[in-house]
C-alpha cells in the first residue's frame, strides 16, 4: 500500500488551464494532473525505471511563516530504488523567477514546502520545464513509447525484450538491424523497445531525435 493517497482537488481551486487524467501501469490506477506541465513530469517519473512509486498531490501540509500558520500542498512524491524520497513542486520558471510581483505567490509556496521539508526530512525539488524537457523531442517520444506500454500484453513482451537483450550483448544496433535480422516482427519491435525502456533494460536516444528505424538502442547495464 502506497504512502501517500492523493488529495481530490476540485478542478476550479486549481490555477492550471489544462486537466489530465491518465492511467498509470507502475502504480495500477488513474492519475489526476492539473496543467501540461504537471502531465510531462508524469511521463519522466512514470517511465523513469529508478522510480518504484510515486503519488500525485500526496500531502497537504499546515506551517508557520513569519507568524501566519499558512498550508500548502505537493505536486508529487517520489520513491526511489534507492531508498530516496522527494517532494516535487512543478512549476514553469517564469512562474519563480525573476522575483517581481508576480512570482511572490509561488515562491512564498516554495518557501513553506522547503521549510516543510528540512524539518521532516524528505529531499525537496523545483521541477521545471528545464528538468522536464530533456530534448527536443523528448516529451513526445515519451508519450509514444508509453502509449505503446499501455497497449501490449507486458508478460508476453518481456520475451521479445530478453531476445533483445541477447542480441546487445556486445554492441548498439539500430531498429533496422533487428528487423533485417528477423529477431522480432516488425509490427512487435517499437513495443518490446518501449517495455524495454520503461523496465530499465534498453537504453535509446529519445532526447535528441524523433524514435524510428534509424534509432539506436544499447543494453542499460546499471540494470
Amino acid at each position: 500500500m502506497s504512502k501517500f493517497i492523493p488529495i481530490d482537488i476540485p478542478r476550479n481551486k486549481c490555477y492550471g488551464n489544462n486537466y489530465y487524467e491518465t492511467y498509470s501501469i507502475r502504480l495500477k490506477r488513474n492519475v489526476r494532473l492539473y496543467s501540461e506541465l504537471e502531465y510531462k513530469n508524469f511521463l519522466t517519473v512514470e517511465m523513469n525505471p529508478k522510480v518504484i512509486e510515486y503519488c500525485e498531490q500526496p500531502l497537504k501540509i499546515e506551517i508557520e511563516i513569519d507568524g501566519i500558520l499558512e498550508s500548502s500542498i505537493f505536486d508529487m512524491w517520489v520513491h526511489y530504488r534507492d531508498g530516496t524520497e522527494e517532494m516535487q513542486e512543478v512549476k514553469y520558471m517564469s512562474d519563480i523567477d525573476p522575483i517581481d510581483e508576480y512570482t511572490k505567490r509561488a515562491r512564498r509556496q516554495v518557501q513553506k514546502q522547503e521549510q516543510w521539508c528540512r524539518a521532516n526530512n524528505y529531499k525537496y525539488s523545483i521541477i521545471s520545464e528545464k528538468e522536464i524537457e530533456k530534448g527536443t523531442y523528448y516529451i513526445n517520444n515519451l508519450r509514444y513509447l508509453y502509449g505503446l506500454i499501455k497497449r501490449i500484453d507486458i508478460p508476453l513482451y518481456r520475451h521479445y525484450t530478453k531476445m533483445l537483450q541477447e542480441k546487445m550483448i556486445f554492441n548498439r544496433i539500430k531498429v533496422n538491424d533487428i528487423l533485417n535480422d528477423n529477431i522480432i516482427k516488425k509490427e512487435l519491435i517499437f513495443p518490446t523497445i518501449a517495455l524495454g525502456i520503461y523496465e530499465g533494460k534498453i537504453q535509446a536516444d529519445i532526447n535528441n531525435r524523433v524514435i524510428n528505424y534509424e534509432t539506436e538502442i544499447w543494453l542499460n547495464n546499471t540494470y
